[in-house]
C-alpha cells in the first residue's frame, strides 16, 4: 500500500495531485484545512491537506485456475478438516472438565479486531478498514507507524519573526492548563534559555493564581495576575521585552455561553495565540463538544494531556484527525519536570499501533 500526503490552495487541486501522482485507484482516506506558520508564504490563508492511499500488492487474476478432477469421497478418506474438528471437540470437552463452561467460555471470548477498535474509538469507518488491512503486512509497531504517521499533523508552537510570543492556554476545567504553563516555561526559561513571563487570568479557581505566581517566583521569571482584556493588554505591553509570556485562561464548560463570550473577549488581543489543552481522555462526545466550543478563539496550536488516564493510544488518531491544529506538546502525570514533551508524528503512530498489534 502506497500512502501520500498532498497540500493545495483548494480540494479540487488536491485531488488532482493524487490522481497524477497516485492514479485513479487512489483512495481518499482523510481531508483538513491547515493554515500555514506566520511569515510562511501565503499565511492566513487556509489550504487543503489530502491524504490518499493506493493499493500496490499484486494484481489479481482475471479468471480462475482450472482446477484438477478430485477423487471421490471413498477415494478421499476422512476430510482433514472433520478430524480437526473432532480433536477441537475432544480438547474443549477436556477443558471444560477441568474449569466449567462459564469459566471456559468467560476466557474465550473473541477480542475486538483493530478496524473495531479503531471505529469504536472514533475512526472513520473508511480509514478504520484501511488501516486493519495493512497491518497484517507490518512486520512490528514500528514499521506501522512510519506507514500511517502521515495522518497526525505536528508542529511546534509558532514564534513570531519578531517580538514577544503570546501563547493562551485554553480549554476546558480540569484540561491541565496550569500544569502546561508551569511546564513551558520551566522548559523555555531552562532548556531554550529564552526569557519568559507568567500571567494568571484565572480568578475563579481557588489558588490557581497564588500556585502559578510561587512557580514564577522559584524560576525567578515575573508574574502578573490580570482579570480582564484591558488589565492583560497591560501587562502584554509591560512584557514586550520577554522572549515568551504564557498567559494561564480560567477554565470553564463548553456549554456556558457567558464564559466563551468572556474567554473571546480576554484574547481580542491581536498578539495573542491562543493553544487549545486537551485531555486525551475525554469521550468521544466530550471531546466533540469541546472542540466545538473552544474553536470560537481560534486556537492555532494544542497541547493533549492525561494520555496516562485514557486507557488506550487508539483514540490519539481519531483526536489528530477531529483538532483545528497541528499538536505542539504531549503531557502527562503530575511531576513539573518531564511530564511535557514535543509532540512528533511518528511517535504518536507508533502510540497507536502498538495497541492495535498488541
Amino acid at each position: 500500500m502506497k500512502i501520500r500526503k498532498f497540500e493545495a490552495d483548494t480540494l479540487r487541486e488536491a485531488m488532482e495531485q493524487a490522481r497524477r501522482e497516485l492514479g485513479d485507484n487512489a483512495v481518499i482516506l482523510n481531508t483538513r484545512e491547515v493554515r500555514p506558520l506566520p511569515g510562511a508564504r501565503g499565511a492566513g490563508r487556509p489550504r487543503v491537506e489530502l491524504v490518499a492511499a493506493v493499493d500496490t500488492g499484486p494484481a489479481v487474476l482475471t479468471g480462475p485456475e482450472p482446477s484438477p478432477a478430485r477423487p471421490s469421497p471413498a477415494e478421499r478418506g476422512p476430510e482433514p478438516s472433520d478430524a480437526v474438528a473432532a480433536e477441537v471437540a475432544a480438547l474443549r470437552e477436556a477443558l471444560v472438565s477441568l474449569v466449567g463452561e462459564g469459566v471456559l467460555a468467560a476466557h474465550t471470548k473473541a477480542a475486538p479486531g483493530p478496524e473495531r477498535r479503531l471505529r469504536d474509538a472514533g475512526v472513520e469507518a473508511a480509514l478504520a478498514a484501511q488501516i486493519a488491512r495493512s497491518l497484517p503486512e507490518c512486520s512490528s509497531p514500528e514499521e506501522a507507524a512510519a506507514q500511517w504517521e502521515c495522518l497526525f499533523s505536528c508542529a511546534p508552537l509558532p514564534l513570531p519573526e519578531s517580538g514577544t510570543a503570546v501563547w493562551a492556554l485554553t480549554g476546558p476545567t480540569g484540561a491541565g492548563k496550569t500544569s502546561c504553563a508551569a511546564r513551558l516555561a520551566a522548559a523555555c526559561r531552562f532548556r531554550e534559555k529564552r526569557s519568559v513571563a507568567l500571567v494568571s487570568c484565572d480568578g475563579a479557581r481557588i489558588g490557581a493564581a497564588e500556585q502559578l505566581e510561587r512557580i514564577a517566583s522559584t524560576m525567578g521569571i515575573p508574574f502578573e495576575l490580570c482579570l480582564d482584556a484591558s488589565s492583560l493588554g497591560g501587562a502584554l505591553d509591560r512584557f514586550a521585552s520577554e522572549d515568551i509570556v504564557l498567559v494561564d485562561t480560567p477554565g470553564g464548560s463548553p456549554a456556558d455561553a457567558e464564559y466563551l463570550r468572556g474567554l473571546r473577549s480576554l484574547l481580542g488581543d491581536g498578539r495573542i495565540c491562543s493553544v487549545l489543552v486537551l485531555p486525551a481522555n475525554l469521550s468521544r462526545e466530550s471531546r466533540r463538544v469541546a472542540l466545538e466550543a473552544f474553536g470560537a478563539v481560534d486556537p492555532r496550536r494544542v497541547i493533549l494531556t492525561k494520555l496516562d488516564e485514557a486507557g488506550s493510544n487508539i483514540p490519539l488518531l481519531a483526536i489528530c484527525q477531529e483538532i483545528p491544529a497541528a499538536v505542539s506538546f504531549l503531557s502527562e502525570g503530575q511531576a513539573l519536570a518531564g511530564g511535557l514533551v514535543p509532540a512528533d508524528a511518528r511517535s504518536l503512530a507508533l502510540r497507536v499501533m502498538e495497541d492495535l498489534m498488541s
